[in-house]
C-alpha cells in the first residue's frame, strides 16, 4: 500500500538521482533556496486529495524551478531545460517507472503541465513549470485493527463518570 509519505519519498529519490536536479523540497515554495547553485530544484506541494472505500487519491503539484541570467537573455533556454526536466519526471509516473515495485497505484496517462509563477519574494526572475498529478492508491487501514469509534457511550453512570475523570 502506498501512503503520501511513500509517494513523496519516491519523487524525492527520482529528484536525487536526476542528473539535472540539484535540490528537492516538500511543502511550500517559500523555502526554496534561490541561489543558482541550488537550482534547478524540484518541489512537491500537496493539494486537496480524496479518500473513498478502498482507495486514496493524492493530488500533488510537482514544480521545477530555475533562474535565468540577470539580463534574462537566456529565458528560452532555461524554460526549455526545466520543461524537459518536468517531462522526465512526468514520464516516470506515466511509464510506471517511479513505482515499479508497487502494483497498488495508478496515475492518469495525460498530465497537465503549465508554466507557473513561483510565490517567492526573494527572486522575481525564477522560471517554473508545474505538473498536477493525481495518484490513486489502494487503501487499507494503516494502524487500527479495530474500530476507533467508541460504541459503548453511556457505559458509566454519572457518579462513575465523575469519579473516573476526576470531575467534582
Amino acid at each position: 500500500m502506498q501512503t503520501l509519505y511513500k509517494v513523496v519519498k519516491e519523487v524525492e529519490e527520482l529528484a536525487t538521482n536526476h542528473p539535472q536536479i540539484t535540490s528537492f523540497y516538500y511543502g511550500d515554495s517559500i523555502q526554496i533556496d534561490t541561489k543558482s547553485s541550488a537550482l534547478p530544484a524540484l518541489l512537491v506541494e500537496p493539494q486537496p486529495s480524496q479518500s473513498g472505500k478502498g482507495f486514496a487519491r493524492f493530488t500533488i503539484l510537482v514544480t521545477v524551478f530555475d533562474v535565468p541570467s540577470e539580463d534574462r537573455s537566456d529565458d528560452l533556454e532555461v524554460d526549455s531545460k526545466i520543461f524537459d526536466i518536468i517531462q522526465d519526471v512526468v514520464g516516470q509516473f506515466i511509464n510506471g517507472d517511479i513505482f515499479k515495485n508497487h502494483e497498488d497505484f495508478s496515475v492518469d496517462n495525460e498530465i497537465s503541465i503549465s508554466p507557473s509563477q513561483p510565490r517567492i519574494d526573494k527572486n522575481d526572475r525564477l522560471l517554473a513549470w508545474t505538473a498536477s498529478l493525481d495518484i490513486t492508491v489502494k487503501y487499507r487501514k494503516t494502524g487500527c485493527t479495530d474500530s476507533i469509534i467508541v460504541t459503548n457511550i453511556g457505559a458509566f453512570s454519572p457518579k462513575e463518570f465523575s469519579t473516573a475523570f476526576n470531575i467534582n
